[in-house]
């Protein structure tokens, strides 16, 4: 996810808020970054790192998910036309 640009359509949406703020996680501990190495956190604070990690994936997931589905229900739609 180290990307210098997010993907195409999702720079200011939530869903590219959630991957910046992942990504500042995902880099934490790194040299000259600011955060701990995943080591170094408490049972709490690991917990706290992994839900929001878990939590963008699944808004990932669920983007992608209703993307096919409108594209398969529009498929479907032109076919009956026809």
């Amino acid at each position: 996810m180290n990307s210098t640009f997010p993907p195409a359509g999702i720079g200011n949406t939530d869903l590219g808020r959630q991957m910046a703020h992942v990504e500042r996680l995902s880099r934490s501990g790194e040299p000259g970054m600011p955060g701990k190495k995943p080591e170094d956190m408490s049972p709490e604070e690991l917990h706290a790192t992994l839900w929001q990690i878990l939590k963008f994936r699944d808004s990932v997931a669920k983007t992608i998910e209703q993307t096919v589905r409108r594209f398969f229900q529009r498929s479907t739609l032109q076919e009956l036309q026809f």
